[in-house]
Order: structure tokens, then sequence, then C-alpha cells
């Protein structure tokens, strides 16, 4: 059982008590995950979601962050945990899925990282980034 603790009225959870996660939005949420009865192991923070452009907030783009997420790539506050090579791979499928105009500039700033585009050769060309290219593709289908 999932338990939610709002210091702030303005706070909007997304899917309700759930095993295993749920989404956060508002300033000031905080919640804690309880360890399911069918996996006590499974005691992953929430998604948190206030801090995204509204962009990467829409209930479409929470269901891929979700994946993201439990494939390892990014960590609870949608934050890459992956190389610039990867990164960028991730970022320019995610705009693709979501129809986001300005790829660079969004993830940028959303991550903290410069010249996201101009790694993206580099994703294709690396070993590691064939192993994040195939778990994109479980995500958000084969690129033609």
């Amino acid at each position: 059982m999932t338990d939610i603790r709002n210091e702030n009225i303005g706070c909007n959870v997304i899917g309700g008590p759930v095993y295993g996660g749920m989404f956060v939005a508002g300033r000031n949420a905080r919640a804690t995950s309880m360890p399911s009865p069918a996996n006590p192991l499974d005691q992953r923070p929430a998604l948190v979601i206030a801090h995204l452009p509204w962009q990467l907030k829409t209930p479409r783009a929470i269901g891929y962050w979700q994946q993201l997420y439990d494939e390892g790539l990014v960590d609870n506050e949608c934050m890459t945990l992956k190389g610039r090579a990867d990164s960028a791979m991730m970022a320019q499928r995610l705009a693709r899925a979501l129809d986001i105009r300005e790829v660079w500039k969004t993830f940028e700033q959303l991550w903290g990282i410069t010249n996201l585009h101009g790694s993206l050769n580099k994703a294709l060309d690396s070993e590691g980034g064939w192993r994040t290219k195939e778990v994109l593709d479980s995500i958000f289908g084969k690129e033609k």
C-alpha cells in the first residue's frame, strides 16, 4: 500500500495508490512507497513529475517516463542515468513520440547537459548505444 503525505493542497496524484510506484506532481509533494505484498523488495520511490515542462507531463508522456524508469534509464525525477550519447538518443526518441519540436533545448534544460545533438552520432556508433537503442525500441517501437 502507498502512503501519501501532502503538505500542499495543490498537489496532484496521478494513478492513485499503486504497488511499485505512482506519479506525484505539485510543489512540496512527498510520497513514500511501501513494499508490495507480492514483492517485498520493490521499494522504489514514486515518479516525481512536478518539475517537468508541460510537454513532458502529459498522460502519454507519463507512461513513457514510467517505462524509462522501469528500465533504469532515468531516476524517479526523470533525470537521465545514462551518458551523453545515450541521453541524446533517449531525448530524440521521446521527443519524436510526443511531437516535441525543440528537442535539444527541452532536454538540455531538463537534464543540464549541453550539445546533446552533437552526441547523437556517437550514440549510434558505440556498442553501449546499441544496447540502449534496443531498450528504447521496446518502449517506443522500432525506428524505420
